[in-house]
């Protein structure tokens, strides 16, 4: 839940009604078609289409009881090919914040230049049934290829003073605007990321004027381990003084945040709820090391708690605890209460997803402030109290790497408050997350198949779908999960004997990764071929990822975590064969950073005098994000995973 929500209330008190102004895009129209000048592209192009003109405004002006704020959009777009008619032949614009439309109005333009206009009583509304967002929607009829398609909106919409415009996606854009308007006491700040271009301030008349020249942007694709949202062409802007109640003072600072949600989630004021009190004594934490407090803690809490992110719920500690029902800040209250309570210090952390935004430590703007977790100093690890999944050790991976406002209690003439300050979330180590699996093949070429005893350790990060999953499944679908999982070794396997073990999420003296044990008969990974057996040694580690790209690279490479696996297969060459291939198997593909290896596929085998041969293969990527020079290297050592996936060992009969 955005932080701001809870202090916007704070400011809108401290509005003062000052003179009353027109919106500047108030008798804004279209030009005449002939004048549109249009993209020349060949019959080959693979481009959907161009955007000739993304031109937005936004305006803050006082009205007659309050501070009213518009949007305004003029968008043109030429079609090019098919796929760009499927794409654009209708719209939906978004209404959900309006509060009332002061133009909408669409038009096409054909290659021949024949206009045809959709007004406002031409189109439909819709609300989403998931989340009930409203939408206008207006389809283009006769649209071709050459066509062009226009529209404008301009909307009277609820007031924020915080706000992000993105500019860029996939198609590449002629020419681009960015104005934002307000009162001259109002005056805000303003930030561009990736390529936005330079912003003015500027007066006009009793107006601060916040604009850019046109500018053009280049296309942005999806690319295989990115972080495409937060590499996107936007603006950032944030309202920063009110001159007429408070001079140049800043306002909506992180020192606000800090306090005022400092005094929400701890209620320093307020004695602790009676029943958290109780539920800390039952737990009989008094001989138990921090550490240990700090687990029986979240692990208390996470199975007796349902968090709810989309419900408006009381955040009243009594309340959250009768129900058994919480909102994320909810859940963040009661548990950092608790630690609290139970004798481990905290701080509370208020941070967004790093694959939607990087939040920026120079630019304070509670567009950042999405996200808690609590923060234990003594131990240096974070509790995210409202992801049933993850348990201290392992801190959701959308936010390590990210900054984060970190909030501390202070003491001064035995008052409590927060003091904020921005620090980083710390990224776990390559040797936190670790899959290893241990193979032994036992061959029997009469019957064409093989006995294999399976033996897999998932640790960290890996373990977040597993684990959490067979804990609270019935018997039934977590048979399911762990015979699916078995299954990507091969389709075929027969599994006469599971053992799944270090299973329960609330066992906090079992540190063992999920593990998997397993007996299978398999007969897809050998073939006979005459008198040779070939042996699809590279399918046990089973299904890789092959990283190719035709267009150049345009982003850093972004993972969701350092990990790495070790494979460990064995097998004996049966009697009276020969064995060829193996010099397959060795691969040594690393890409080194600053003397140090960041990354790297590295297999190898050996062989002993009683035919047993024992093929080792480590994987690893030790860090989150790779510069977009280190591209090709790293490629490399993703697809040496796949082409080992592919090496085959043939038995040849001496």
């Amino acid at each position: 839940m955005r932080i701001y929500i809870y202090l916007a209330v704070f400011f809108l008190s401290a509005i003062r009604a000052l003179a009353q102004s027109s919106p500047e895009k108030k008798y804004y129209d279209w030009a005449k078609p002939e004048t549109i000048e249009r993209v020349k592209v060949n019959d080959t192009t693979d481009r959907p289409a161009d955007v000739l003109m993304d031109e937005r405004a936004i305006e803050y002006k006082y009205g007659a009881q309050e501070l009213e704020y518009y949007s305004f959009r003029h968008m043109v777009v030429q079609i090019n090919t098919d796929r760009g008619l499927e794409r654009f032949n209708k719209l939906y614009i978004g209404v959900d914040d309006v509060i009332d439309i002061i133009l909408i109005k669409a038009r096409s333009i054909s290659p021949k230049g024949v206009v045809k206009e959709i007004n406002e009583g031409q189109m439909k509304d819709q609300t989403d049934e998931e989340d009930g967002r409203k939408s206008k929607i207006f389809a283009f009829e006769g649209l071709e290829v050459g066509s062009i398609i226009e529209y404008i909106v301009y909307t009277k919409n609820y007031y924020e003073v915080f706000g992000r415009m993105i500019f860029q996606n996939d198609l590449p854009v002629h020419k681009a605007r960015f104005e934002l308007y307000s009162p001259d006491n109002l005056q805000f700040k303003l930030k561009g990321y990736n390529n936005f271009p330079v912003i003015k301030d500027t007066t006009i008349g009793d107006k601060n004027h916040y604009t850019t020249d046109y500018f053009t942007v280049d296309p942005l694709f999806e690319e295989k381990y990115s972080n495409f949202r937060a590499n996107v062409c936007r603006v950032e802007y944030k309202l920063a003084y009110n001159t007429s109640n408070k001079g140049k003072v800043p306002i909506y600072t992180y020192a606000e945040v800090a306090k005022n949600v400092y005094n929400r989630i701890y209620s320093p004021s307020e004695r602790p709820a009676k029943s958290l009190e109780k539920i800390i004594s039952n737990l009989k934490l008094k001989e138990a090391s921090p550490e240990k407090r700090a687990r029986l803690v979240e692990n208390y809490f996470k199975s007796t708690i349902s968090v709810k992110t989309n419900q408006r719920l009381s955040e009243e500690v009594e309340d959250i605890l009768k129900n058994k029902l919480a909102s994320e800040s909810g859940i963040t209250k009661v548990m950092a209460q608790a630690l609290e309570l139970a004798g481990v210090k905290t701080e509370l952390v208020i941070t967004t997803n790093r694959y939607q935004v990087r939040f920026d430590s120079d630019f304070e703007t509670y567009n950042f402030l999405g996200d808690y977790l609590i923060y234990l100093p003594v131990l240096n690890k974070f509790i995210a109290p409202s992801k049933f999944s993850y348990r201290l050790d392992i801190t959701p991976y959308d936010y390590i790497g990210n900054n984060g406002l970190f909030v501390k209690a202070v003491e001064a003439g035995g008052v409590k408050m927060g003091l904020g300050s921005i620090k980083k979330i710390g990224i776990p180590t390559v040797d936190d997350t670790k899959e290893t699996i241990k193979v032994e093949v036992l061959l029997n070429l009469n019957d064409d198949k093989m006995s294999v005893s399976y033996h897999k350790e998932m640790g960290g990060y890996l373990s977040t779908f597993y684990k959490p999953a067979y804990f609270i499944l019935d018997k039934e679908n977590r048979d399911k999960i762990i015979d699916e999982l078995l299954k990507g070794v091969s389709k075929d396997a027969k599994i006469s004997e599971v053992a799944v073990t270090h299973t329960d999420m609330n066992n906090v003296d079992d540190k063992e990764p999920f593990t998997i044990d397993a007996k299978m008969e398999i007969s897809e990974l050998l073939e006979r071929a005459g008198t040779r057996y070939l042996f699809k040694l590279g399918e046990i580690i089973g299904q890789q990822s092959e990283m190719y790209q035709n267009k150049k690279r345009q982003t850093d490479i972004e993972v969701e975590y350092p990990h790495q696996y070790l494979r460990i297969i064995r097998f004996k060459i049966p009697d009276g064969y020969d064995v060829q291939g193996l010099e397959k198997i060795k691969m040594n593909f690393v890409l080194t950073e600053d003397g140090a290896q960041t990354a790297g596929f590295i297999s190898d085998y050996t062989l002993d005098a009683d035919g047993w041969t024992t093929v080792t293969v480590k994987e690893f990527y030790g860090k989150i994000i790779y510069h977009v020079s280190k591209y090709e290297e790293y490629r490399k050592v993703i697809n040496a995973a796949a082409d080992f996936n592919k090496v085959v060992i043939v038995f040849v009969k001496k």
